[in-house]
């Protein structure tokens, strides 16, 4: 179930795209089998791309952005961004007060590749919703591969509206 803080942003990016002139449709008009899949796709010219977006809080406080990778508390399975069919992710991250856009495999390679090359990172077991592994990047190791990136990532404040909305949340 989507919560009150992911529905804002959903909806801050869905009137984003109707903005620029995108056909867009919500994966919670679909049936409930799909809510997993991505979080909602958006047409233009014959083009249809998918997009998962995430609402860290956390990251305001405690300096990581925190990306699901496996659900269950006991049996273990790939979840969150080991598994999104989305073309795109994009992740709010306060404190830095800035999201980003970038291609899932793009973003789902590079956290392999922390885990390869011993990186700055953690594993927090049994956290988020219904006691998931959460990957725990510091957000100093993200701006750096952002800039690695370059142009394959995109960039952008964050609204004032949303981040007074989430002013004083606890996580």
């Amino acid at each position: 179930m989507i919560s009150k803080e992911g529905e804002l942003v959903e909806q801050f990016m869905v009137d984003w795209f109707i903005d620029k002139g995108f056909a867009v449709q919500s994966v919670n008009k679909r049936p409930r089998k799909y809510w997993y899949e991505y979080d909602f796709l958006a047409e233009k010219e014959g083009t249809i791309k998918t997009y998962e977006v995430k609402n860290d809080i956390a990251s305001g406080t405690y300096g990581n952005i925190a990306i699901e990778i496996a659900q269950g508390k006991t049996d273990k399975k790939p979840s969150g961004i080991m598994t999104s069919k989305s073309d795109y992710w994009v992740h709010f991250v306060y404190g830095w007060n800035h999201y980003f856009i970038v291609e899932t495999p793009l973003l789902r390679h590079w956290m392999m590749q922390l885990v390869l090359d011993n990186a700055e990172y953690r594993i927090h077991q049994n956290g988020g919703d219904n006691g998931n592994d959460i990957m725990l990047i510091p957000v100093k190791q993200l701006l750096k591969q952002i800039e690695i990136w370059g142009k394959k990532v995109a960039v952008k404040k964050i609204p004032d509206f949303i981040i007074s909305e989430f002013r004083g949340v606890s996580c």
